[in-house]
């Protein structure tokens, strides 16, 4: 069976680096984490545009934002109401620790996956999706593409996200 290892050789060598993650800074990043869940890019994308012209993606200035205003900029993401409430929470968490990554790193060292996981909203994939473009961790993300591959390849445990991180 081909290991991961193998298999992540290969492909960087037939694609090279990708850089895909379409963000401009770390707060938009963070932003289409959250709203890319359960929806299309180009949803999450309307919305992230929206979220742009109204805050600049100032997180301050979205933390302002009433809760009715940002539901509002965010709904074409679907799920606007909870997605609204984990942006609050998300932001007002990286507030408190006055938007430091390295802080926070080094503050929770093994630990930060499992404060993540703690932040209502904030499940394993958006979570270690965070762990690897905010605070330059290495993490595996079996998303559901990768499932899908580890799945054509004979892996078990392939149904969940959970289940193939283990």
């Amino acid at each position: 069976m081909l290991g991961t290892d193998v298999l992540y050789k290969l492909l960087y060598r037939h694609m090279g680096p990708q850089n895909w993650w379409p963000a401009d800074n770390d707060i938009e990043m963070m932003l289409g984490a959250i709203l890319v869940q359960n929806t299309r890019w180009r949803n999450a994308e309307i919305a992230l545009n929206q979220i742009k012209e109204h805050t600049h993606f100032n997180p301050n200035h979205i933390l302002e934002l009433p809760i009715e205003t940002l539901q509002s900029l965010i709904r074409p993401s679907g799920f606007y109401k909870s997605k609204s409430l984990t942006i609050k929470t998300l932001l007002t968490w990286l507030a408190r620790h006055h938007f430091n990554y390295q802080e926070i790193n080094e503050r929770y060292k093994a630990e930060l996956r499992k404060e993540l996981l703690s932040l209502k909203g904030i499940g394993s994939e958006t979570a270690d999706v965070l762990l690897v473009y905010i605070f330059g961790r290495i993490e595996f993300i079996p998303d559901s593409y990768t499932r899908k591959i580890y799945d054509k390849l004979g892996y078990e445990n392939t149904k969940s996200y959970d289940q193939l991180k283990k």
